[in-house]
């Protein structure tokens, strides 16, 4: 099993909704949300925090009759290197 930690995580204001972004330990991210999820491959660690940032901002995590936006929940690895 290989070594994942999360280091950006969205959440609705209910909680009932959430999106993460997952660093991987051979340096690759993903990212899982609620039915969906993905790879998005080697790259720096500040490209993987923007796009899956974008993804966020264009409502790509929530589900079609949620418009209040997600909040950015603080994590201690949330760090750009």
């Amino acid at each position: 099993m290989t070594e994942q930690t999360t280091i950006r995580e969205y959440r609705s204001r209910t909680g009932k909704w959430s999106a993460r972004l997952i660093e991987h330990a051979d340096g690759t991210y993903s990212y899982k949300a609620d039915g969906c999820g993905g790879y998005m491959g080697a790259m720096s660690r500040a490209d993987a925090i923007e796009a899956f940032t974008r993804r966020e901002a264009c409502g790509y995590f929530q589900p079609d009759a949620n418009k209040t936006p997600m909040r950015l929940i603080v994590l201690s690895a949330d760090v750009t290197r």
